[in-house]
């Protein structure tokens, strides 16, 4: 858990280092409400945003900040605190289990 105010460079650092098909979960304190972000590759992201809206976007690094800002307003507006954990690959929907 890490307090909002100053989260934003905390979290494009971390998502410097994302290897595509990893990403990032960003949520509230009820965890309820919140994002995820994933690498598709080195300089495309999939931000999915839960909450108070339900939307996706394809965000490109150089404009991931702005973004972020705004999706922070919209869906932490009175918190003080958030919770930063990592996600793993997305399991491949082509596999077919052996079973």
């Amino acid at each position: 858990m890490i307090p909002i105010n100053g989260s934003i460079p905390r979290v494009l650092k971390d998502i410097q280092i994302l290897s595509p098909g990893n990403g990032l979960s960003i949520l509230s304190y009820k965890k309820d409400r919140g994002l995820y972000i994933d690498a598709l590759s080195e300089n495309c992201f999939m931000i999915t945003e839960f909450g108070y809206f339900n939307q996706e976007w394809e965000v490109e690094y150089a404009l991931l900040k702005k973004q972020l800002k705004r999706i922070f307003k919209r869906e932490f507006p009175r918190s003080r605190f958030i919770y930063l954990k990592p996600r793993g690959k997305k399991p491949d929907t082509d596999q077919q289990e052996l079973f």
